[in-house]
């Protein structure tokens, strides 16, 4: 057999695309009406962004164990590479090497530091290696060497939702409400910030176009955007990103997953950018 990969519902990868790069996924939760629900549970109605009470939490670790033990069997023996949300953002990535410890070193854990579709984009390059006969170790390489090779950026219409998590602090909060302004977020370090400020969606997402620009423009590049609620702005974005960077292929845009759509609010723009060669296993 081969070495198995397994990530998170942090991906934003559909199940079609689980399914053809033989990933196995682990569910992120939402807490509704006192009940903790898988994110991708069938029974969520159309309503669950509204309700007061909702929250958030991570994969734990029983799940995760299990999980991780039926990915060890189909390996026969080469073993897993479990790649997952950043540690910086959410208790996952602790909850899975808690779990690995019980595979009695089966399992290698990659704190991707990444979220969104840099998670999904580390993912499909690890399970890329692991088809061609990579070992464990150089398949969670190939994993790392794109998270970090990876850009993810961002668009909220309001802080509020992000602080309510508490994702951000209450002194940007505070600036960013008084001053109306919309935030440009980046990840650095699998860590949360504000990359920019501006005062309309337009130079929010121009904003986002020259920063991907500046680090991308040079050379091809995978482009995946998220919204949430937003699919009319999605299509501007990953027009206005077509025209300024070397695409390898066309962007792909899709509904954030629900837990990162509970933590950015309606009308989020999320997106990851990966070069599109990135060591012996590129993701594209």
């Amino acid at each position: 057999m081969t070495v198995q990969v397994v990530t998170d519902s942090s991906c934003c990868l559909s199940p079609e695309q689980l399914r053809a790069n033989g990933l196995r996924q682990a569910s992120l939760h939402l807490l509704l009406d006192g009940r903790d629900v898988p994110e991708d549970d069938a029974s969520l109605g159309e309503d669950w962004l509204s309700r007061p009470d909702l929250s958030t939490a991570a994969a734990n670790e029983g799940e995760l164990a299990a999980l991780y033990a039926q990915a060890l069997a189909a390996s026969s023996g080469d073993g897993v590479v479990a790649v997952h949300l950043s540690g910086a953002l959410s208790a996952t990535a602790a909850a899975a090497q808690a779990a690995a410890a019980r595979s009695n070193g089966g399992v290698l854990v990659v704190d991707s530091q990444q979220a969104a579709m840099g998670v999904g984009f580390a993912a499909l390059a690890a399970a890329r290696a692991a088809a061609f006969g990579a070992g464990r170790e150089e398949v969670a390489e190939a994993a790392r060497a794109t998270a970090a090779a990876t850009g993810t950026w961002g668009f909220v219409d309001t802080l509020d939702w992000l602080r309510r998590s508490g994702r951000i602090p209450r002194a940007a909060w505070l600036v960013g409400t008084a001053l109306s302004i919309r935030a440009v977020l980046r990840l650095s370090d699998g860590k949360l910030q504000i990359a920019d400020r501006a005062r309309t969606r337009d130079r929010a997402r121009g904003k986002i176009v020259e920063l991907a620009r500046a680090r991308f423009g040079e050379s091809g590049a995978l482009v995946a955007v998220r919204h949430q609620q937003a699919a009319e702005q999605a299509g501007e974005l990953a027009a206005a990103l077509s025209g300024e960077l070397q695409l390898a292929g066309e962007v792909d845009i899709a509904p954030a997953n629900r837990v990162l759509g509970a933590h950015l609010g309606t009308g989020a723009l999320v997106v990851s950018i990966a070069p599109a060669q990135t060591g012996r296993f590129a993701c594209g």
